[in-house]
C-alpha cells in the first residue's frame, strides 16, 4: 500500500491535467498568452512524467526550471506591463546568464542534473513580487477575481510558497519528509489555474452577425 506522501505525489503529477483540460475548453475564448499557457502546462507535464517515470536525474528537468522562470516572467509582464516589452529580451538574457552562473558557482561545473537552489531563490522572489504587485493594481482597478487576477494568484502561490521557501531547505532528508506539502501546494496551484481558465469570458458575437 502506498504511503500518504506517495499518494499526494501521484495526485500532484496528474492534477496538471485539470488546468490543461480547462484551457482546451476555454481555448477559443482565450487570448494569446492564455493559449500559450496551455501549451506550457503540457510541456511541463511531459517533463514531469519523464522525470518521475524514466529518469529522475536528468538535465531536461532543470533546463525546464530555466524555461519556467522565463515563461512566468513573460506571462506576468503580459498581464500587467512592469518591464517595457523592448527590454524583455535583456531580462531573458539575464536569466540565462544567471542560470549558468549559479550552476558554475554552486557546483564548480555546469551540472544540469541538479538545479541550483540559488537560481531558484533569486528568480522566485521578483516573480512573486511582480505577481503580487499586479494583483494589487488589478484590485485598485476593480478587476479583482477576473481570469488574469486568478492566474496571477496561482503564479504567486507557486513561486513564493513552493520554489522560494523550499529553496532554503538544504537538508535533503527533511526535504524528502515534507515534500508532500510542496505537492499539496502544487495541487492547489493547478486548481487555481483551472479556475482561471474557466473564468475567461466567452467572446460575444456581434448583433449584426446574429441578425444580419
Amino acid at each position: 500500500m502506498k504511503e500518504f506522501n506517495e499518494i499526494v505525489a501521484d495526485i500532484s503529477i496528474y492534477s496538471v491535467l485539470l488546468p490543461i483540460a480547462a484551457g482546451v475548453f476555454s481555448f477559443r475564448n482565450a487570448n494569446r498568452y492564455q493559449r500559450l499557457f496551455v501549451f506550457f502546462l503540457v510541456w511541463g507535464a511531459l517533463v514531469d512524467q519523464y522525470s518521475n517515470y524514466v529518469d529522475d536525474s536528468n538535465p531536461l528537468f532543470n533546463i525546464y526550471g530555466l524555461t519556467e522562470a522565463v515563461f512566468y516572467f513573460w506571462l506576468v509582464n503580459k498581464i500587467r506591463t512592469i518591464v517595457r516589452p523592448s527590454r524583455e529580451k535583456f531580462v531573458f538574457l539575464f536569466l540565462v546568464v544567471l542560470f549558468i552562473s549559479c550552476h558554475l558557482l554552486t557546483f564548480n561545473s555546469l551540472r544540469l542534473e541538479v538545479i541550483s537552489s540559488w537560481f531558484v531563490r533569486i528568480v522566485s522572489l521578483p516573480i512573486s513580487a511582480m505577481a503580487a504587485y499586479s494583483m494589487l493594481k488589478k484590485t485598485e482597478m476593480n478587476a479583482a477575481f477576473d481570469a488574469d487576477f486568478i492566474f496571477l494568484a496561482g503564479i504567486f502561490v507557486y513561486y513564493f510558497c513552493t520554489n522560494f521557501i523550499f529553496s532554503f531547505i538544504e537538508d535533503h532528508e527533511l526535504t524528502h519528509k515534507i515534500w508532500w506539502i510542496h505537492n499539496l501546494i502544487n495541487i492547489l496551484c493547478y486548481l487555481i489555474f483551472t479556475k482561471a481558465f474557466l473564468s475567461i469570458p466567452k467572446k460575444t458575437i456581434p448583433e449584426k452577425i446574429l441578425h444580419p
